[in-house]
């Protein structure tokens, strides 16, 4: 009988200790920090688990959700415990994004922690002044004040025959970093037009300085300016400006800012006239609808022809709503009178001139 007895218990042992054993082990992975300069993501094995990994890499959007069915890097299987890490493309600047790491093994992805991260803004720039024109030829070059926390990688002068010249056009490659640089453009049409604007680029996309306007065989070019940022801005008004840094050799006869609800804007859209000269002025751009994103960019007018600034942005405030108010519970209540009252949480951008309680015998009283 003790012998049945012993047998039974090391049986049921075996049979107890193989269940445990056939359970699988699911892999950990966990996401790292990520490095805002070059767009790099980070992450870790933590334990491969006991079963095969068939991929792993990072998994991003804007939403708040990533998963594999959003945008991926794909990094391939692993075999072994340790951390990884990415470039993570494609990433627009001045966004904010949700990130995480993930594997796959033959059952189901697995995700790391959620991370959150807001990209810089492009690199700021000007367009410097031309010279040296000649028929064929001209100096130009740039001025870079900031990369706003990521490397320009890339830097030079794009120049065309028709407006808004990029990196698509003929243009120069002048090194990489802030500060100034000089451009030489070459192979020139003589007698012709040309739009210059300096470029600079991030991993995050290139931002263009202010276009510059010139004929070649005539040393006097377009002015020379840059957009101030707009200030003061309401439901109907802001205020911005611009700075007339050079005539180009040819006196500037008109200048002010122009706006549009589209990119771009030149002096066929709305425009404020702000006197003549180079230096300092100040513009108000009014007739503005609230709550809408407008595009502004100064201009200067010469002989050669109009230059425009750098390209701001700037939204107009809320039209104002209805203020929010709680209705305090009644207390006190007699035959002929009761006492209540109410709490305003929030104006609704506009200051509130009367308050009170309304009452009635049937339900939903008004003021009027």
């Amino acid at each position: 009988m003790c012998k049945k007895f012993l047998w039974l218990v090391i049986l049921s042992g075996i049979i107890t200790f193989s269940c445990k054993k056939d359970i699988p082990r699911r892999a950990v992975v966990t996401t790292g920090n990520f490095e805002l300069a070059m767009a790099i993501a980070h992450g870790t094995l933590v334990d491969k688990g006991n079963e095969e990994i068939d991929d792993h890499g990072f998994c991003w959007d804007s939403m708040g959700n990533p998963g594999l069915n959003t945008q991926t890097v794909h990094l391939g299987a692993i075999s072994s415990t340790g951390n990884f890490q990415s470039a993570i493309p494609s990433l627009s600047s001045n966004k904010t994004y949700f990130l995480r790491a993930f594997i796959l093994d033959n059952t189901e992805p697995l995700y790391g922690n959620l991370i959150t991260f807001t990209t810089p803004d492009l690199p700021v720039l000007t367009t410097d002044t031309l010279s040296g024109i000649t028929e064929n030829y001209a100096v130009c070059g740039g001025i870079i004040t900031s990369d706003n926390g990521s490397p320009v990688l890339a830097r030079g002068v794009c120049w065309g025959t028709s407006e808004h010249p990029d990196t698509s056009s003929t243009h120069t490659n002048d090194g990489t970093g802030t500060g100034s640089f000089s451009s030489v453009l070459s192979g020139l049409s003589a007698n012709t037009k040309y739009f210059v604007r300096a470029y600079a680029s991030s991993v995050y996309g290139i931002r263009y300085g202010n276009e510059v306007v010139f004929n070649t065989g005539q040393g006097a070019t377009t002015p020379l300016l840059s957009t101030n940022p707009a200030s003061g801005i309401t439901q109907t008004v802001a205020i911005a400006g611009g700075n007339v840094v050079s005539d180009g050799g040819s006196a500037v006869t008109s200048r002010g800012v122009c706006w549009s609800a589209i990119p771009y804007p030149t002096t066929a859209n709305n425009k404020t006239d702000d006197g003549t000269g180079s230096g300092i002025f100040t513009s108000t751009l009014s007739g503005l609808t609230a709550n809408t994103t407008y595009y502004a960019r100064a201009y200067a007018i010469n002989d050669i022809g109009t230059s425009y600034g750098n390209e701001i942005t700037f939204t107009t405030l809320p039209a104002p709503g209805l203020p929010t108010v709680i209705t305090t519970s009644i207390t006190d209540i007699t035959q002929t009178s009761a006492t209540s009252g109410g709490t305003v949480t929030a104006d609704g951008g506009s200051p509130v001139t009367v308050r009170g309680v309304c009452w009635n015998t049937s339900p939903n009283p008004s003021y009027r």
